[in-house]
């Protein structure tokens, strides 16, 4: 099994918290997979692109870490969830997933079909996750690593995959927003 930094584990710790809906250290599948989260912000086919790959994410990573508590919810807690993405991370079907899963977030967030995307396209789509415009910046100019003013296709790809398998800090380590250590 591959070595887990601390520096991954706190990336994942604030991810968590982002998908956190109500902030009670838990998550639901409802918290994932809230109604509406992407279709007030994205045009309907995009939100129902990226509803359909994070229900698949849901069974994937956070399904199997679910426990069941005494009032009957099935909640996800990170420490649950930390160890199931630690042991199916390598497997060839996370790495097949995490291949096609920011390519598809790339074509609901570029709004205007254009090929790339712009610092509005992408606070929206971090939007989704209560990633304030200001912030929403940073992570922008994090994963624009050619500086040209736009995230293209391939660096968007690249941020996205490396968010879940870079174990120190690199431009993909913002592709869901800055960090929140606190979390």
């Amino acid at each position: 099994m591959a070595t887990f930094s601390t520096f991954w584990i706190k990336k994942l710790r604030s991810f968590f918290s982002k998908l956190d809906t109500d902030h009670d250290s838990m998550i639901t599948r409802e918290d994932v997979l809230a109604p509406g989260r992407y279709a007030h912000i994205l045009c309907l086919q995009n939100a129902a692109e990226l509803e359909a790959v994070w229900e698949t994410a849901w069974e994937m990573f956070f399904r199997p870490a679910e426990t069941q508590l005494e009032d009957g919810r099935k909640v996800v807690t990170f420490d649950g969830w930390i160890e199931v993405n630690k042991k199916v991370l390598f497997t060839k079907t996370s790495q097949e997933f995490n291949a096609d899963f920011p390519g598809i977030h790339f074509d609901a967030v570029d709004a205007d079909k254009n090929g790339e995307i712009s610092e509005c396209e992408f606070a929206l789509f971090l939007c989704c996750l209560g990633v304030s415009p200001a912030e929403s910046s940073v992570a922008f100019n994090a994963l624009d690593t050619n500086n040209d003013g736009k995230i293209s296709r391939q660096e968007f790809i690249d941020g996205g995959r490396n968010f879940w398998y870079d174990m120190e800090l690199s431009p993909g380590s913002y592709f869901y927003g800055p960090f929140k250590w606190d979390a």
